[in-house]
């Protein structure tokens, strides 16, 4: 979605939303996801020679929804941009969920993980 809104906006067209733009996704930084795989790996060689077994998936985001209203919002701020996102009816078939975001606890207690960014920019 980040990628197709910048295609668009590249050209200086708005972004294209299906349906009316409040579906909610859990956006998180490359960086914070970098950030946990670190810290996994450091914890599974601390709990390396432990009898103790380690909870080895976890769910990894802000915690936090943002509609895809605010983030093409955001996008065409940072594209600088005068545009209105364009709304299409959603498809017919679609199974699209309509708000997922994530439930970081494990993380937060297993690797002590929390989001450093959202999608504001600084």
């Amino acid at each position: 979605m980040i990628t197709k809104f910048a295609k668009r906006l590249l050209k200086g067209l708005a972004p294209a939303i299906y349906g009316d733009g409040r579906q909610t996704r859990d956006f998180i930084s490359v960086g914070d996801v970098v950030d946990t795989i670190i810290l996994s790996i450091k914890s599974m060689e601390d709990f390396k020679n432990k009898v103790t077994a380690f909870p080895a998936l976890f769910n990894v985001g802000t915690g936090t929804p943002t509609s895809i209203n605010q983030l093409a919002q955001k996008m065409i701020e940072i594209f600088e941009l005068n545009l209105q996102p364009v709304y299409e009816k959603a498809r017919e078939a679609s199974f699209d969920i309509m708000h997922s975001y994530d439930d970081n606890t494990m993380a937060k207690q297993n690797l002590k993980f929390v989001a450093k960014k959202g999608i504001e920019i600084d």
